[in-house]
């Protein structure tokens, strides 16, 4: 049940990355870039295409992409394959935005310009939900 990556966005008018963290070594590594960049543009049509506030799931492929955006147009989403539970999917989503948001404060996302895309506080949960059995027994 691999977890694939966790992406955060803020929903303007065009979404806008903010932060994320993958873990592909499940792949080749001569793959890993194209999944990479897969996984971020359907992420990104996914959070397009969502309300806002709203909760979504889309297949594509072999992966699941769950979505929640929330009231503020800060979006989330987690990237699975089918076999990955939906409610630790979105227990992931929300505890990324809460540290995004823990991180950054009440900025204004519309102008604020990100220099880093690495997070380690993203990376150590997609590392804590790779097995989701053991987040859903704590």
């Amino acid at each position: 049940m691999p977890l694939y990556g966790l992406l955060i966005f803020y929903k303007g008018a065009k979404p806008k990355f903010v932060k994320s963290s993958f873990d592909l070594t499940s792949f080749n590594f001569f793959q890993r870039g194209g999944i990479k960049e897969f996984l971020e543009i359907a992420s990104e049509q996914l959070v397009r295409n969502s309300s806002v506030p709203s909760t979504s799931s889309m297949k594509e492929q072999m992966y699941m992409f769950y979505n929640h955006v929330e009231s503020d147009s800060l979006a989330g989403v987690a990237v699975t394959d089918h076999a990955y539970p939906e409610s630790v999917a979105q227990s992931l989503i929300n505890k990324g935005i809460a540290c995004v948001k823990e991180a950054y404060g009440n900025v204004n996302w519309t102008t604020m310009t990100i220099s880093d895309n690495n997070y380690p506080v993203l990376d150590n949960l997609v590392k804590e939900y790779q097995d989701p059995n053991n987040v859903q027994n704590n």
